[in-house]
């Protein structure tokens, strides 16, 4: 494909996805099974333009004044790519399966961008912060501002792309003999800052990423795709050899393989998720990790007015450590799935919380005496983190929360440290990493103790 037809195949896709009631990654999957003329590279490309509008939506709508999926797209190499007039003219030419060419209007348009960029005076102060910064207005309240941060500075971050971070599976090798294998193939690397299990790939000079999945070590399972935030989590957790370990919500597997890792192959997981097909998927995963002390098991979806589990009648004070990962808005990886910031409705949000408070009961019986109850979610907001952890307590009279702080300077394999001076978390009880702070996903944490 030609550079003009890589923007009009975006401008295509996201005419279709407005009408869609799909996520961007499983529509963006689905079209590209469906256009076999696009070849990998064209896809990437592809791909970056789409993502790079949704994250930046509302204040490319803004300056174009409409939010067609041209304008967006014409906006995103205005502001994104930040290109001249001559070379976006040369992508709009209206030749063969290219856009039409540039209207009198969007080359005024441009122009006026132009200059007040070029004018020191002009300012973005007459700009709603919700605009601005790409944050629907209605979320902004939910905010959580970590200390040392601003609102500004957490909402700027999520509408900036994300880096791809690798964690070294030490069920097959060392962190050092994974990065000169993945070295030797002529891929760039730094360490995480945090995990001492981390790799962070460096990005291409056009902004794309290798694709992992093509390496030796990917395919021996020496590695795996994983966000820093998720593999500090995983460490958090405290899951040891011999324990018996409860993934409740295991997804993909992502925090599963992890821990599988850190208990080195001994002990029990259990990992349960109401969703057949994603624990069926997990299998090939644990399979080219080298993982054996994991067991996957379908649950059944219960409300907090249920007063019988059916999956769990039997296992009361059972498990070391009950692993929470619970459904949640997802807002702290709104760089990856940027089209969720603009779905999210309140009726959702209020069905989040509902569900995460029938979580939490759910699970409070199954941890033993002296075990561990691990909330997380990948969400920033505060309805969803502090307030689902207080409302806990309130109702557990034999739990308490360990002060996070501590257990970050207690844990192995992990930048304890420098970890708590990033995220600002000294002599706090929860940890929430963010991308603006510790330039990881967003995250939250927190570690409950039941009783003896």
């Amino acid at each position: 494909m030609t550079p003009g037809a890589q923007y009009q195949a975006a401008i295509d896709l996201l005419q279709a996805f407005d009408g869609s009631h799909q996520p961007l990654d499983r529509f963006f999957s689905d079209w590209s099974r469906a256009h076999r003329f696009a070849g990998s590279k064209d896809r990437v490309k592809i791909k970056e333009i789409v993502y790079s509008v949704m994250r930046r939506r509302a204040d490319f709508a803004w300056h174009m004044g409409e939010a067609t999926p041209r304008a967006l797209v014409l906006a995103e190499l205005f502001f994104e790519q930040e290109q001249s007039l001559n070379t976006v003219a040369d992508l709009f030419n209206g030749r063969k399966y290219c856009p039409e060419p540039l209207t009198l209007k969007e080359i005024k348009t441009f122009s006026e961008i132009r200059q007040k960029r070029m004018d020191p005076e002009s300012s973005d102060q007459d700009i709603p912060d919700s605009i601005q910064y790409n944050f629907p207005e209605w979320l902004m309240d939910e905010l959580s501002i970590p200390d040392g941060s601003t609102r500004h500075h957490e909402m700027a971050a999520l509408s900036k792309r994300a880096p791809v971070d690798l964690r070294v599976n030490t069920l097959k090798e060392d962190r050092e003999s994974v990065l000169q294998s993945v070295k030797a193939e002529g891929i760039r690397l730094d360490l995480c800052a945090f995990s001492e299990l981390g790799i962070r790939l460096t990005a291409k000079p056009d902004g794309s990423y290798v694709n992992i999945r093509g390496t030796r070590a990917y395919k021996q399972g020496q590695i795996e795709i994983q966000d820093e935030a998720m593999q500090v989590v995983s460490l958090l957790i405290g899951a040891e050899p011999r324990h018996q370990v409860l993934d409740m919500c295991a997804g993909g597997g992502g925090k599963t393989l992890a821990l599988a890792a850190v208990m080195r192959n001994k002990g029990q997981i259990f990992a349960c998720d109401t969703h057949e097909k994603r624990l069926v998927q997990m299998k090939e995963r644990l399979d080219r990790a080298g993982v054996r002390n994991v067991q996957t098991r379908v649950i059944s979806d219960i409300g907090e007015s249920q007063t019988q589990d059916p999956d769990f009648a039997e296992d009361a004070n059972r498990f070391d450590r009950v692993l929470l990962d619970v459904p949640c808005s997802g807002s702290g990886v709104w760089r990856r799935r940027p089209d969720a910031k603009w779905s999210l409705t309140r009726e959702r949000l209020d069905g989040f919380i509902s569900t995460q408070r029938a979580i939490l009961a759910r699970a409070a019986p199954l941890v033993k005496p002296g075990g561990r109850l691990i909330y997380v979610t990948c969400s920033l907001f505060g309805c969803e983190n502090d307030d689902q952890i207080t409302a806990f307590l309130d109702s557990h009279a034999d739990y308490r929360l360990l002060p996070l702080y501590e257990e970050c300077l207690a844990t192995d394999r992990l930048q304890g440290e420098l970890l708590v001076e990033e995220a600002n978390v000294e002599n706090s009880k929860t940890l929430l990493m963010t991308p603006g702070t510790t330039h990881t996903d967003g995250a939250y944490i927190a570690v409950l103790e039941r009783q003896r």
